[in-house]
């Protein structure tokens, strides 16, 4: 099934200090106003025109989770491939310092994109034993949070693969609304990902800068070995199918600075820190929306075969001055509509905002 489009108003995520939010069981929020409703309510629904023929409808729960509900699912008209297993692992030069601290001592190898999502890009001596745990938690609350099902469908590698489930919960729509939940074998099941897009950086845009980071939207995207959407629910005499999602928005954004920053050092050189805001920011996220954000662009390797694509663009001009932008594609071979910009490097970020 293909990506869906930017679904619904504008509202934003922002952070208490010292709380984690993101999570359904976490407050960690500021109520702010979306679209006159304050966004603290829970059961507001938004309806999409997807490009699919498939209806989807969003259904906000609590602070960040929603359901996605698919009734009469169709083959879109962007195939979505069988992510392919990473066969070979590619080690950059090694660094010889964190590149998050500048510590010498005690250093690890990096994965630039996780290894729980195939990542094969290697930094060696890249980050010492404190940083590499503080990106390696910002990792698993993702990888193991609401990307954890659709990482099983897909056979993504794991680092205890001996721990897995075989078996992959479903929720199936059934004549009359009412949901049924089933096992089904892993391989056999449905990965659906909710991504979150975002506003473009403000950096980049040029909006008003805000704490916390605006989100746009949502993709829908399916990355498991069970492409044909309808003929599983047929199978099972169901109508539809129903994918529920929370993602930790705090923890996906600086997954992704760490993704920029460490494939910027890759591609360019131990990067100062006086020059980039990524280092502070997988630290202290208040200010994420500044740097990280969403944006529609295609990468030339998308397409099959690919597990995410990178890119690195060394001169960006933008309203706040020039920087250094690097674009994600998570899951490259779904062709999705957005990926990620983040900024790796502008000299003048610690005058943003003036």
């Amino acid at each position: 099934m293909g990506s869906t489009g930017a679904v619904g108003p504008h509202y934003c995520w922002r952070r208490i200090r010292g709380a984690r939010s993101g999570r359904k069981s976490t407050s960690g929020t500021v109520p702010s106003r979306v679209a006159g409703r304050d966004r603290s309510e829970t059961g507001q629904t938004f309806r999409s025109d997807s490009p699919s023929p498939a209806r989807l409808a969003l259904c906000r729960r609590g602070v960040a989770g929603m359901e996605v509900q698919i009734v009469d699912p169709e083959p879109s008209p962007i195939s979505v491939r069988r992510l392919h297993e990473i066969r070979s692992t590619h080690r950059f030069a090694p660094v010889g310092e964190c590149i998050y601290c500048g510590s010498r001592t005690k250093l690890t190898d990096e994965h630039i994109v996780p290894l729980g999502l195939n990542g094969n890009l290697v930094l060696p001596k890249a980050s010492c034993t404190s940083c590499s745990a503080m990106t390696s938690e910002l990792e698993l609350r993702v990888l193991r949070g609401f990307m954890h099902d659709a990482r099983l469908a897909a056979n993504f590698k794991s680092r205890r693969p001996k721990n897995q489930p075989q078996e992959i919960r479903v929720r199936l729509l059934e004549e009359g609304g009412q949901i049924a939940e089933t096992e089904v074998p892993r391989r056999e099941a449905p990965g659906l990902v909710i991504l979150p897009t975002f506003a473009k950086p403000t950096f980049l845009s040029g909006a008003e800068p805000i704490e916390g980071i605006r989100i746009a939207g949502f993709q829908l995207i399916n990355v498991g070995a069970q492409q044909d959407l309808s003929g599983f629910v047929q199978e099972r005499e169901a109508v539809g199918l129903q994918a529920q999602s929370t993602p930790d928005i705090e923890a996906l954004a600086q997954m992704l600075a760490k993704i920029a920053y460490s494939f910027a050092v890759a591609v360019t050189g131990v990067i100062g820190r006086e020059s980039s805001p990524l280092p502070d920011l997988m630290r202290d996220p208040t200010n994420i929306g500044r740097w990280i954000g969403s944006d529609a662009f295609q990468l030339q390797s998308e397409g099959p075969g690919a597990t995410h694509g990178l890119t690195h663009n060394a001169s960006v001009k933008s309203p706040n001055g020039e920087a250094e932008v690097v674009r994600i594609k998570l899951f490259a071979s779904a062709r999705s509509v957005e990926g990620y910009e983040v900024v790796t490097r502008t000299v003048r970020w610690r005058a943003y905002p003036p």
